[in-house]
């Protein structure tokens, strides 16, 4: 997807008009909902990816910030024909996720096509030479335990984003439980100085891009319809918004699509894959601009065809980051 050409045609198209406010920069005759500019908005909500290297061709680990163990093996790195890349400097852009409001930021939903997921922490790996991006054959990689509070089994799962409006999804798990084990010590390379720990440590990752540590949520998950309708507010224009559900104790998080509004009762209807029958956070966001979004987040059970009544709050564009990191 070119994200730069999604977020111009959203800034064309939304027309969020908002009474008793000055007109939107969203504002441009076009009513039609686009669902597909969903990514390149929350790109506004996010932060900056760290930049590693290594050496080909030779065995190196190194370690994120957050904690994201990486260990790479003499042939670890391929090009587009697939020869082994024995030599050379390799730029490793890394993206930790490891709460979930990180994981909504990056419009990644812990579910696959047909299961909701419980994380023990995902990442986005893009390894490149000289500006060229490279494949791999196997390497190793850890998800620090101290940041999920979840117990249990986890296996490695990839992400694709071949959903119609871009959100990150996960394939099958390759079966292959990660081996906990004790951390790699003091590591003064990081920024955070990490403390000898548990890892879920796989030896063999056969994927960069889009990685996670998850295993299948032991409760119910279905595809459910919910409806929130604005009660302090009134759109004249359209309206573009997504909705995030998570359940912060076994780190799952879901992100909604919003399948329509009606103008005329000022109602918001979601769709998605997500945990039924318990207590979560649900929240709403809708980009008024690029620097001002509302916003409504609420703690209670969510079951499908369910009606929400939202007040909205006000937030500038670092506050509404903030407030998505701590939900």
């Amino acid at each position: 997807m070119n994200y730069t050409n999604t977020a111009k045609l959203a800034v064309a198209a939304a027309a969020l008009s908002l009474t008793a406010c000055k007109k939107s920069n969203y504002e441009g005759g076009n009513t039609t909902i686009l669902i597909d500019n969903t990514v390149a908005i929350l790109k506004e909500l996010q932060g900056s990816s760290t930049a590693l290297s290594v050496t080909a061709g030779i065995p190196q680990e190194i370690v994120g910030p957050q904690g994201t163990f990486l260990r790479f093996y003499p042939n670890s790195f391929r090009d587009n024909n697939g020869n082994v890349i024995t030599s050379g400097n390799v730029s490793i852009e890394l993206t930790e996720m490891y709460k979930a409001g990180d994981m909504l930021k990056y419009y990644t939903s812990t579910t696959t096509s047909a299961a909701v997921l419980t994380s023990g922490g995902q990442v986005f790996i893009k390894a490149t030479i000289g500006g060229n991006e490279v494949k791999v054959n196997k390497y190793g990689i850890g998800f620090p335990t101290n940041l999920t509070p979840g117990t249990g089994p986890r296996e490695l799962f990839f992400g694709n984003t071949y959903a119609k409006d871009g959100m990150v999804t996960w394939g099958g798990s390759d079966g292959v439980l990660g081996t906990k084990v004790l951390g790699p010590g003091s590591v003064s390379t990081s920024s955070v100085v990490l403390t000898a720990g548990d890892y879920y440590m796989f030896d063999s990752c056969t994927s960069f891009n889009w990685v996670g540590c998850h295993h299948p949520y032991s409760g119910t998950g279905q595809n459910i319809t919910v409806k929130v309708k604005l009660a302090n507010m009134s759109f004249a224009g359209n309206v573009w918004s997504t909705a995030f559900m998570g359940l912060s104790a076994q780190r799952v998080a879901t992100t909604m699509y919003q399948e329509s509004f009606d103008r005329e009762t000022q109602t918001l209807t979601y769709k998605g894959l997500a945990p039924t029958g318990v207590t979560q956070k649900f929240m709403i966001l809708v980009p008024y601009d690029k620097n001002n979004w509302y916003y409504y987040k609420t703690e209670q059970p969510i079951t499908d065809g369910m009606t929400i009544e939202a007040t909205m709050t006000k937030n500038s564009k670092d506050e509404m980051a903030a407030t998505l990191t701590a939900f």
